[in-house]
């Protein structure tokens, strides 16, 4: 399956509906109540943001919460100080795919071309990663001097620049070296093969999980595959509450999830109404497990409880995350034959437009 493919099949992977702009909201403690019956309610924030598609979302606070998408050749971030919006210009001059932070202020969002570059709480700079055939879908790290990306083959790469499949960096707080694995025999790599998404507990404990089923374990200074039950699937994102307890979600035409029990990764029952994917997951110690995908589908998970919303929406969710007093859902249209996109942000509690 082509990279290209990959892309354009995320296109059924974002959006939103409803609503309109009302004053900020001051929040609660959890958007559930701690109540497992509670239904899924959603305020829509923006259903049509014209510089892109919204692909990922991160918070430390909830008066510090930070998106990033684009469209072809242009990229944004966009903050959230609990009532007013910021919008940032990364200066990758690409589209963004993830972000992250850490509790020393520092930020760092990756996406097209290779591009990664971080704020430093006041200024962005770009990062040299000397790796622009390649798509960085996830950024990570226990600290912000020991982050992972990974990625994919970019698309359309100009001649004379290589795509790299199955991409996977390591910054060091000095530089990005790209870092050499065996996750697939070599006579199986192929140009479309991704690592979508990393994720970790601390710097031991680290997790990767890609195109055709594939999840890497470090554990110390040691990588090692773990097979899953999804073996020809595409597995896009992971989040969990401790070693034993992570979820990773995915899917293209029938949407899965995944559970890690500390031995084995087995499949997770979904309800009987979900999409065709699932491209967003997140969960945290104390927490539910909330997803997001395909039209504008979300769900929470409380033990074996399902609760699930639809908006009425052509567009997807691609990430959905908990800032401590409210739940996002991000996304949009990001069809890859398309150079421009529009974005969509709901909440759960109602919040003014950027």
């Amino acid at each position: 399956m082509k990279n290209i493919f990959a892309l354009s099949s995320l296109a059924l992977l974002l959006a939103c509906p409803n609503g309109g702009q009302s004053d900020p909201d001051a929040g609660s403690s959890s958007p559930d109540a701690g109540n497992p019956e509670a239904p899924l309610v959603w305020h829509e924030v923006v259903n049509a943001y014209a510089p892109g598609a919204v692909l990922s979302v991160w918070s430390s606070a909830p008066d510090n919460v930070w998106m990033v998408g684009g469209e072809a050749d242009s990229g944004f971030a966009l903050h959230f100080d609990g009532q007013r919006w910021t919008k940032h210009d990364p200066g990758t001059g690409a589209q963004l795919w993830w972000v992250h932070g850490w509790d020393d202020g520092t930020l760092m969002v990756a996406g097209e071309r290779g591009g990664i570059a971080r704020f430093d709480g006041s200024t962005w700079s770009l990062m040299p990663t000397d790796a622009p055939g390649v798509v960085f879908f996830g950024i990570w790290g226990a600290t912000s001097d020991d982050v992972w990306a990974v990625g994919g083959a970019q698309p359309d790469s100009p001649d004379g620049v290589q795509p790299v499949a199955d991409a996977l960096y390591h910054f060091d707080g000095q530089s990005w070296q790209r870092i050499e694995h065996q996750f697939r025999p070599v006579d199986r790599q192929g140009e479309g093969d991704n690592l979508y998404k990393v994720w970790g507990l601390d710097s031991e404990s680290v997790f990767i999980v890609g195109s055709g089923g594939l999840a890497a374990h470090k554990q110390a200074d040691e990588w090692g595959l773990r097979s899953t039950p999804n073996s020809q699937a595409v597995i896009f994102t992971l989040s969990g509450r401790n070693y034993d307890d992570v979820y990773a979600v995915g899917g293209i035409g029938t949407a899965l999830m995944v559970h890690w029990d500390g031995r084995v990764w087995k499949d997770q029952p979904l309800p009987a109404d979900s999409p065709t994917s699932l491209p967003g997951v997140w969960t945290a110690a104390g927490q539910p497990v909330y997803v997001a995908g395909a039209r504008g589908f979300t769900g929470r998970l409380d033990g074996e409880r399902w609760t699930t919303a639809w908006l009425d929406t052509a567009q997807s969710f691609h990430a959905i995350h908990f800032d401590g007093q409210r739940l996002w859902a991000v996304g949009g249209d990001i069809d890859a034959r398309r150079a421009d996109h529009i974005g969509a942000i709901f909440c759960s509690n109602p919040v003014a437009s950027p």
